[in-house]
């Protein structure tokens, strides 16, 4: 088992399975990242600096020819051989940790990259100098999506073409997260310090849910999976009543259509803890069966309890979608539901 815990920059970046990590992550993979970084956090500065430089690699082993790629490696070696003639090691694999940090200086400038990562007290001055308003840019450019996991234990879940930018150390008042494209967050809760994510016109605000966000430049996306997550504009952020989105319910910004309105999702799911469930009813009072799909969809539900106080339901729900399930209640007691405003309203008549 490989010692990461003393590794440096240019270690990680010439380590064969975290660049697989980066570039084409396996199952296996990701679970090891991820159980590494919240045992080492402590590391996590490194891990994703490491980051940045392995995929600005790709662009440059794509970008380059050959002979260029190869001339700037040997111009970087020389350079740090001069430096470190008395110390260098005799290891095969530090000629390789060299030319793939070298490559990754043609991405960024030949010189201050170099110095980032080969001169570690302009690392340490450079760090605490920026800490609070440098940000990370971690791009997905792999076709599957890319897991990470952020300062304070937060996860998010990268679709492929998507960037997510973040500051290397969050902000005591509120934690800012900044989205182009898709990604899925599970957010670590912490009323103190809430989770805020910029994603072009939109800012969504919570304190410990999970949701997924579709930023692209004509056509903003918020659903939410759990907990509950507050939606505002960005124009009008500190002005307006923020639009508070639950389990199963979503805004949609368009530049044609710039409001935010709320709605159901095209297929609601259950919670996490109700999936795959069977819902068994014999001769159920109707408002106990409304009750009970409320609470595995965490949807509103407004019914006349009065009025269905007399009706019951005998039946399994098992994998049928929320809407075919409630299709078979109204026509068994000869009701209907519409949606409105992200909650579904039922109506009818007393049974006999």
């Amino acid at each position: 088992m490989v010692d990461y815990v003393h590794y440096q920059i240019e270690d990680f970046i010439g380590d064969e399975a975290f660049r697989r990590w980066v570039l084409k992550p396996t199952v296996a993979d990701t679970i090891f990242w991820e159980n590494w970084l919240q045992s080492h956090p402590q590391r996590a500065d490194r891990i994703w600096a490491a980051r940045q430089f392995v995929e600005a690699l790709q662009e440059a082993q794509e970008n380059l020819s050959d002979s260029d790629f190869e001339q700037q490696i040997n111009r970087i070696t020389d350079a740090r051989l001069s430096r470190e003639a008395q110390t260098v090691p005799t290891q095969p694999h530090f000629w390789k940790k060299i030319r793939v940090a070298a490559a990754v200086v043609l991405v960024v400038g030949m010189g201050s990259l170099f110095y980032y990562v080969y001169q570690p007290s302009f690392r340490t001055t450079h760090v605490e100098a920026t800490k609070t308003t440098e940000l990370r840019t971690i791009t997905n450019r792999t076709s599957s999506p890319q897991l990470l996991t952020l300062m304070d234990g937060s996860r998010v879940k990268l679709e492929p073409g998507s960037q997510v930018r973040f500051p290397k150390t969050f902000d005591e008042k509120q934690r800012n997260v900044y989205l182009e494209g898709e990604a899925f967050f599970e957010v670590t809760r912490n009323p103190e310090q809430p989770f805020v994510v910029y994603a072009h016109e939109l800012v969504a605000k919570v304190l410990g849910t999970s949701f997924t966000i579709r930023s692209f430049e004509k056509n903003v996306q918020v659903v939410v999976r759990t907990g509950k997550v507050a939606v505002f504009t960005r124009t009008t952020q500190e002005k307006a009543k923020p639009v508070i989105l639950t389990p199963n319910q979503q805004v949609v910004f368009t530049e044609k259509k710039p409001e935010l309105k709320r709605t159901l999702v095209e297929a609601p799911q259950p919670t996490p803890e109700a999936l795959g469930q069977t819902l068994s009813f014999d001769r159920t009072p109707l408002p106990q069966v409304f009750d009970q799909l409320q609470k595995t969809y965490q949807i509103p539900i407004t019914y006349n309890r009065t009025v269905f106080s007399e009706c019951q339901l005998t039946a399994e729900l098992g994998q049928e979608p929320l809407f075919e399930k409630l299709d078979m209640i109204c026509r068994t007691v000869n009701a209907h539901y519409e949606v409105r405003d992200g909650q579904i309203f039922i109506q009818g008549k007393k049974c006999q």
